[in-house]
């Protein structure tokens, strides 16, 4: 397995050791990967859908969910190089009903390699993404907070239209009230925050490629993913 180098990448230009900063400590959910230079594979685009995640605690031990296996691991603070090395790293066998599941676990298993070195960067807020990173170019993205399910959204409907689009992005959301709306880059920068939500969004100066757009409700976060042409 090609060498794995782990990267904390936090939006902001102020970086501390992981000592002073636990925002690694925290639940993450899967955003996206990204295969050695190739194109991201959203998780919205596993069908039927999933919800990764993983837990990482104070004594950096940590475990998550796949698509139908757990996982569990260890990693270990190296000060003198200012690294993280997988220590452990374990995961259940249970066959998934779905092809589309066992391919999404073979691809995000493949990025854990035990006595991997890890480098990170945490900045100053703490709140964005997580981005592992290898210096191949794969790609793991986690987001801080859940993403809606089909089974949460039952009783809701959020859309947004035409996806791809060139200029204006539209909004249908139906049975919950959003609160805010922040449209993030694919590297995570914040590229907008509206707290007066309206039915269009004019994207007309953002360059072409993927997107997120983060609406907050009172029953919680959901993400859609558009393409800016």
């Amino acid at each position: 397995m090609k060498k794995l180098a782990v990267i904390l990448v936090f939006l902001g230009t102020c970086f501390w050791s992981f000592a002073q900063d636990p925002a690694i400590i925290d639940d993450w959910y899967l955003l996206y990967t990204q295969g050695d230079l190739g194109d991201p594979q959203s998780v919205f685009d596993v069908d039927p859908p999933i919800s990764p995640y993983m837990i990482i605690h104070q004594d950096l031990t940590f475990e998550g969910f796949a698509a139908c296996n757990s996982f569990d691991g260890k990693f270990i603070y190296d000060d003198v190089n200012d690294l993280l090395v997988l220590d452990s790293f374990d995961h259940s066998n249970e066959p998934c009903n779905f092809a589309s599941h066992t391919l999404f676990e073979n691809s995000y298993f493949g990025y854990f390699g035990l006595g991997e070195p890890y480098e990170y960067f945490l900045n100053s807020n703490g709140e964005l993404h997580m981005e592992f990173t290898t210096i191949s170019g794969f790609e793991i993205v986690y987001w801080p907070e859940p993403i809606l399910s089909n089974e949460d959204l039952s009783e809701t409907y959020i859309s947004i239209y035409p996806n791809p689009t060139y200029n204006i992005l539209n909004l249908s959301i139906e049975g919950v009230s959003p609160q805010t709306i922040r449209l993030f880059s694919m590297s995570g920068q914040l590229l907008l925050f509206e707290s007066d939500i309206k039915p269009s969004i004019d994207i007309s100066a953002l360059s072409p490629g993927i997107y997120f757009l983060d609406i907050n409700t009172e029953v919680g976060p959901m993400v859609k993913k558009f393409i800016k042409k």
